[in-house]
C-alpha cells in the first residue's frame, strides 16, 4: 500500500484519523509537506501551473489597475519553489521578497528544473530579465542570495513588521497560504504595515478542510474543538478555519476597497446542518460565512 492509498484509508475512520494527526503533530512534525504544492505534479504540469498563477496575479493588477512592473512584491508561502516569483522578476518587478513559515524547498528548487521549465514556455524578453535578475536560476553553485529574489523561510506572517521595512512594498500576494497562518489577522495586519500607503494586495483563500475529516463532512472540521484542533495540527500548517467574515473585517478596517470572486462554495443544506455545532473560536457568525470554500480577494487602498 503506497502513502497516498494508507492515507486515504486512514481517513476512512475518523477515531483513526484523528489519533495519526495527533501523532504526526507532536512526534513527527519534521516530517510535514506543508506548502509542497508541487510534490504530485509532473515537471510540465509544475510549469503550467507556477504560470497559471503568476498570470493570476498580473490579471489582479490589471484588475486594480495597477502594474507588477517596476514593483517592490511581498509573496507570502511560495511553498517548495521560488518560481512565481521568478515569473514576475520576468514581467518587471524590481524585487519579490518571500516569506514563508517554513523551509520546504525542494529537489525540483535545487536541481533548478522548475526554473528551466518556466523558462521555456516564457519570451525571450522575460526570460532575459529573469535570468539577469536571477542569475541563480539556471545554475544550481550560484547563491540564492544573488538576485532580484529575496528568500526568508521561518518567517511567519504575524513577524513580518519586525522583519521587514514599514511601507516598503507596493503589493503583497499569496496563493492558498492565508488560511494556514496561526493568527491571521495578526498576519494581516502586519502584512498591511509593511504595505505602501496606496498598496495592493491579491489573496486567494482556500476554505476547505484540506482533507481532514472530509468523509464526515466537507465542513466537519469546523466543529472540532480548538485545543483538540492545535494539537492536532499546530505545527504542521493546518487550516486555521478563520472564515470569509474575519478576513472581511481585517481588510476593512485596514482601509482596503476589497472584491471578491468566490470560485468554489459549499451546499447550503450542508452549512445549515453543520452551522449549529461550529467551534466558538472559528468566529463564524451565520450559514453564508460557512459556504465560500474558495476565494480570490483583489484589493487596494486609495491611492492619494
Amino acid at each position: 500500500m503506497n502513502l497516498e492509498a494508507f492515507k486515504k484509508w486512514i481517513r476512512a475512520h475518523p477515531g483513526l484519523e484523528s489519533t495519526a494527526y495527533l501523532l504526526h503533530n507532536n512526534l513527527f512534525p519534521f516530517l510535514n509537506f506543508s506548502g509542497t504544492s508541487l510534490r504530485d505534479r509532473s515537471l510540465d504540469e509544475s510549469a503550467t501551473y507556477v504560470l497559471s498563477v503568476a498570470e493570476r496575479y498580473r490579471s489582479a493588477a490589471q484588475f486594480l489597475g495597477r502594474s507588477l512592473e517596476d514593483t517592490t512584491v511581498l509573496e507570502v508561502g511560495p511553498g517548495d519553489n521560488l518560481a512565481v516569483a521568478l515569473c514576475l522578476v520576468a514581467g518587471g518587478a524590481r524585487g519579490v521578497v518571500c516569506i514563508d513559515r517554513f523551509n520546504c524547498l525542494t529537489e525540483l528548487h535545487r536541481n533548478r528544473a522548475i526554473y528551466r521549465a518556466v523558462l521555456g514556455r516564457i519570451s525571450e524578453e522575460e526570460r532575459r530579465r529573469a535570468v539577469e535578475g536571477c542569475p541563480w536560476c539556471l545554475d544550481p553553485k550560484t547563491s540564492l542570495d544573488k538576485g532580484a529574489i529575496t528568500y526568508l523561510p521561518n518567517v511567519t506572517l504575524e513577524q513580518c513588521a519586525s522583519v521587514l521595512a514599514a511601507g516598503g512594498f507596493d503589493c503583497a500576494l499569496s496563493n492558498a497560504a492565508l488560511e494556514h497562518v496561526k493568527d491571521v489577522v495578526a498576519g494581516i495586519v502586519a502584512m498591511g504595515t509593511v504595505l505602501a500607503p496606496d498598496g495592493w494586495m491579491f489573496h486567494e483563500v482556500d476554505f476547505r478542510c484540506h482533507g481532514r475529516f472530509a468523509g464526515i463532512s466537507a465542513l466537519h472540521f469546523l466543529t472540532i474543538p480548538e485545543v483538540r484542533w492545535q494539537a492536532m495540527g499546530a505545527n504542521l500548517g493546518a487550516p486555521n478555519r478563520s472564515r470569509i467574515n474575519t478576513y472581511r473585517r481585517v481588510f476593512r478596517n485596514l482601509g482596503f476597497a476589497c472584491h471578491e470572486d468566490v470560485r468554489e462554495q459549499c451546499d447550503r443544506a450542508v452549512a445549515e446542518a453543520v452551522f449549529p455545532h461550529v467551534d466558538p473560536a472559528v468566529g463564524a457568525e451565520c450559514v453564508e460565512d460557512l459556504m465560500p470554500l474558495v476565494v480570490r480577494f483583489a484589493m487596494e487602498r486609495k491611492r492619494s
